[in-house]
C-alpha cells in the first residue's frame, strides 16, 4: 500500500469533518462526482492532493465521472478513525546532537 507523503499528512490534519466524511465514504467504493462537487472547492481539494482520484466510468464516450479514494486517502482514513487527526503525523525521533 502507497504510504502518505508528509504532503498529504499535512494537508488531512487540516481537513474539516465534511472532506473526513466524504474521504471515509468514498473508501473502497467508487461513487458518482457531481458537478457540485466537482466545483466544490473544499472537496476538489481531496482530489488535488492525492486523497481522492477522479475518473471516466467508461473508456470510450461520455459518462459520468467517478471519484473514489487512493491508497493513501484510505491509509489515513484507518488512521484517523484509529487515532484521529491531530495524531496523524509520523512520530519524529529526537536527533541527538
Amino acid at each position: 500500500m502507497t504510504t502518505p507523503t508528509n504532503k498529504q499528512i499535512e494537508f488531512a490534519t487540516n481537513m474539516n469533518t465534511r472532506q473526513w466524511d466524504v474521504l471515509r465514504s468514498i473508501t473502497g467504493v467508487p461513487y458518482f462526482l457531481s458537478a457540485s462537487e466537482r466545483a466544490d472547492p473544499e472537496l476538489y481539494a481531496l482530489i488535488r492532493n492525492g486523497l481522492a482520484s477522479c475518473h471516466s466510468s467508461l473508456p470510450n464516450g461520455p459518462s459520468l465521472l467517478n471519484w473514489t479514494a487512493t491508497e493513501a486517502g484510505t491509509m489515513l482514513v484507518k488512521r484517523y478513525e484509529r487515532d484521529g487527526a491531530k495524531k496523524l503525523a509520523p512520530q519524529r525521533s529526537a536527533v541527538r546532537q
